[in-house]
């Protein structure tokens, strides 16, 4: 199971919870993820499990009253091709949703929920992925998902900050160097990133 399958199906169990009128603590998170994590069942068996459980639960679900519906439900279907469920479907290409998935944690200093692991983004991904994320903000007019000190000026004041035939941001294209808070050591006032607000 993918972080997004895991995403989908937490927030299936927070929605279940809150119905309830609980809510998931961060060791109970864990504890959810862990076994979601650890068992052979895809987040769509999740995902209809839990829906199932509305019809049948009196208190929010514990583990192994899921873990039983799940073995049931397995039981019942085995063999069975099922032709109702189908893939979850996004609009957002993987660019732009790796994108914002890697700069809000950043922008805001919190992890995103489902996110479990992070994998090594090289400088260059990382300023091209910002580039992605201003270019998508001003895009459907939504400045305030950009903090002031990661908007790019060119993006905002209307200039185009690609270079002509590559395609890529203009920094990334002439291998300058990344932007200010991607940089490891505080800067000096003599050494300012150009093009930032």
């Amino acid at each position: 199971m993918d972080s997004k399958e895991l995403g989908d199906v937490m927030f299936a169990l927070k929605y279940c919870f809150e119905f309830y009128g609980k809510r998931l603590d961060k060791q109970q998170e864990q504890v959810w993820k862990s076994i979601i994590r650890n068992n052979s069942y895809n987040a769509l068996q999740w995902q209809a499990v839990l829906k199932q459980y509305f019809q049948i639960g009196k208190f929010a679900p514990k583990p192994p009253e899921i873990l039983e519906l799940l073995t049931i439900e397995a039981e019942r279907t085995k063999g069975k091709v099922t032709t109702d469920s189908q893939p979850i479907v996004t609009n957002c290409p993987e660019d732009i949703s790796s994108a914002w998935r890697y700069w809000i944690p950043r922008f805001w200093g919190e992890a995103l929920p489902f996110q479990s692991e992070e994998s090594e983004v090289s400088t260059e991904q990382a300023e091209e992925w910002l580039y992605t994320v201003n270019r998508e903000a001003k895009r459907t007019k939504n400045p305030d998902a950009i903090p002031e000190n990661y908007k790019i000026e060119d993006i905002w004041n209307g200039r185009n900050p690609q270079r002509q035939g590559t395609g890529q941001p203009a920094s990334i294209a002439r291998h300058e160097d990344p932007p200010v808070h991607l940089r490891p050591s505080i800067e000096s006032p003599e050494h300012t990133a150009p093009g930032y607000i």
